[in-house]
């Protein structure tokens, strides 16, 4: 389930940094990292 779970949100951070300004790049890394903390 983890697994799964970060490989949508990779993707999703791709969509991102495709059709996103920088800053929303840079947020959405921040979002990941919190993600990440969250449920190591």
């Amino acid at each position: 389930m983890e697994h799964k779970a970060t490989d949508k949100i990779k993707k999703n951070i791709d969509k991102i940094k495709k059709t996103r300004p920088k800053w929303m790049e840079v947020m959405a890394q921040k979002l990941n990292l919190n993600y990440m903390n969250t449920y190591k």
